[in-house]
């Protein structure tokens, strides 16, 4: 959708007429009159009034698509997250089933038992994770 059909729209739904959005946007009826006949283009200034009045972003007011941006998931959360979790899961199977603990504690067959191993693996993942989130990416491309 082009600019002089995308800002018609945006008035229509905001239920204004062409008088009412010129004096939100401090113009005169006949400026937003030639916006959206497409006989003139608003200035820089007058396009960041009108995409921030309307809440949408330049370049979706501009071209009509919409400018969705995607995050991708940091490995630092998730291992934060999954330290935190097992931590969590450690604690209520510790408390609610006495016998699940005392049978984590006798399957290691190294002197830590099987409790410590589980915490230090959860504490491990929690500062893999942390260090991911506040140092430099290792897996990021330079």
């Amino acid at each position: 959708m082009e600019f002089p059909q995308k800002l018609y729209k945006l008035r229509k739904t905001k239920g204004l007429s062409q008088e009412a959005l010129a004096q939100e946007l401090d113009v005169s009826r006949q400026a937003v009159s030639k916006w959206e006949s497409g006989t003139a283009m608003p200035e820089t200034d007058k396009l960041i009034r009108i995409s921030t009045y309307f809440n949408i972003s330049m370049d979706e007011l501009i071209t009509g698509k919409s400018a969705v941006t995607t995050e991708k998931v940091k490995p630092g959360v998730v291992l934060c997250l999954l330290g935190a979790a097992g931590m969590v899961i450690w604690t209520v199977l510790s408390l609610c089933m006495k016998n699940v603990s005392q049978q984590m504690a006798t399957s290691s067959a190294v002197t830590i038992d099987g409790n410590g191993l589980f915490l230090i693996a959860c504490v491990i993942c929690m500062a893999v994770g942390a260090w991911l989130l506040i140092g430099k990416d290792p897996w990021k491309k330079q």
